[in-house]
Formats: structure tokens, sequence, C-alpha cells
């Protein structure tokens, strides 16, 4: 009875003169990789973080990120409010500019992340001047169409993921 013979690649067609036999000398099959054992408080190897470097790293990123993207939400939302509902625009500049506040503060008060501290600060700042700029330049109407995509894509990447 003839062996059974295998593609190279999944997919391909292949003449039965060239197959390779599996378990034959030209087969690469899984017993010629190599292994490398793992024990406990082997040196970690050169330019790669430790576990606790890179969780501290992934949160300030996701921080950054956090507080870039809500600041850019509420200067949106509160451009699109200026106009009809000038008192929701101060109430979302305000509690956003708290927040950004009191999250420097926690930062200037732990005394080992300034730059958290100037992110928040610069934040608060530039939220204020993007409400300015969007509230100049461009109509409510836009605003509000603006907004209401922003706001369907986040429901969308809600839902979906």
């Amino acid at each position: 009875m003839p062996r059974a013979r295998r593609p190279r690649d999944i997919g391909d067609a292949v003449d039965a003169a060239d197959a390779v036999d599996p378990g034959s000398p030209g087969d690469p099959g899984v017993r010629d990789l190599g292994t490398r054992e793992w024990r406990p408080g082997r040196p970690r190897p050169a330019g790669r973080p430790s576990p606790e470097e890179a969780r501290e790293r992934r949160r300030a990123v996701l921080h950054r990120r956090w507080v870039v993207g809500t600041g850019l939400l509420v200067s949106l939302a509160a451009a699109t409010a200026r106009e009809p509902l000038p008192e929701v625009a101060l109430l979302l500049l305000t509690g956003y500019g708290s927040v950004m506040l009191v999250d420097a503060g926690v930062a200037l008060f732990a005394r080992r992340d300034r730059g958290r501290m100037v992110l928040d600060l610069a934040a608060g700042a530039g939220a204020v001047a993007l409400w300015a700029v969007l509230g100049t330049f461009f109509s409510t109407f836009t605003l509000a169409l603006a907004l209401g995509t922003v706001v369907f894509v986040l429901v969308a990447i809600l839902v979906t993921g």
C-alpha cells in the first residue's frame, strides 16, 4: 500500500512526484525544531522590560489616549451646544477641566509622574482652545453632524467589539 503524501503548503496542488513523505529525511518535521526551557529567576533578555515596566508603560499609553480622546469629544460636544445651549457647553467644559485638574493634582502629589500632570493640564487647556476654534469656524449644524458621526462610530465599536 502506498504511503500518504502531503503537500508543501495547504491549498497548493502538488504532483505526486514532488510530494515529500512524512518522516523522510527531506521532511522538516516537528522533531527538528529547537526548544528552550524556562526557569524561574532566569535573567531577562537584554532590551526587554520586566512585566511591571511593560504594564506601567501600557497604563500610561491608555491614560494618554483616554485623556486626549475624551478631550476631543468634550470639545466637539461643547462647541455643538455653544449657541443653542450655552449652559450645557459651559457644564461640559467645566466638568472635563475639573476632572483633568484633579487628575493632575493626584499626579503632582504622587511625585513620580510629572508627564501625566503636564498631559492633564495641557488637555484641559486644549479642550477649551479647541472648543473656541470649532465654535468660531463651524456652524452648529455642521458640528451636530460631526458629533452624531463620532457617537455613531463609538457605539458601533462598542456593539461589535
